[in-house]
């Protein structure tokens, strides 16, 4: 497993449902949180890994991305931009779980992304990008137009 190492957005005291002024790393609550070996993501190599998987969560848009913030103008983190393209241009697959999958249809122009069951998506990316799947709200699959192949499909 793999964080980016820099600051928290923020940290909310959940007892609160408050923002707190403490300041926490991102790679190090990963740490925490899942108990294990956790690696900087600045160290994760696309020729070792079969494929990318990034879990969902809100803090996939508050810390690998500004979306929590900016909406649809939103930026991804350039360390996770990266690695997108490279496991995109890679052929590998990429699984993007939540709110992740709208990492994709920002780094990766003329995707198309399936999201879960929120019938406001249309304010997350380009609805041409979005299918709600009324069925799941798990997974995703990005699929590119113009080469007519599934890049990632789960």
């Amino acid at each position: 497993m793999f964080a980016p190492n820099e600051d928290q957005m923020h940290v909310v005291n959940h007892c609160e449902g408050k923002p707190t002024a403490e300041k926490r790393n991102v790679l190090e609550e990963s740490a925490r949180i899942a108990r294990g070996d956790v690696s900087d993501l600045a160290k994760l190599e696309v020729t070792a890994f079969d494929a990318l998987i990034i879990p969902g969560g809100f803090g996939v848009a508050k810390n690998l991305s500004d979306w929590a913030v900016k909406g649809k103008d939103y930026t991804v983190q350039p360390q996770v931009e990266k690695l997108i393209k490279e496991f995109h241009a890679a052929g590998k697959p990429l699984a993007m779980c939540c709110i992740s999958p709208v990492l994709a249809a920002k780094v990766l122009p003329g995707c198309e992304i399936t999201v879960g069951q929120d019938k406001e998506c249309e304010r997350w990316v380009t609805m041409s990008q979005v299918w709600v799947n009324r069925a799941t709200y798990l997974c995703v699959c990005v699929r590119e137009r113009e080469k007519e192949r599934e890049s990632v499909c789960v």
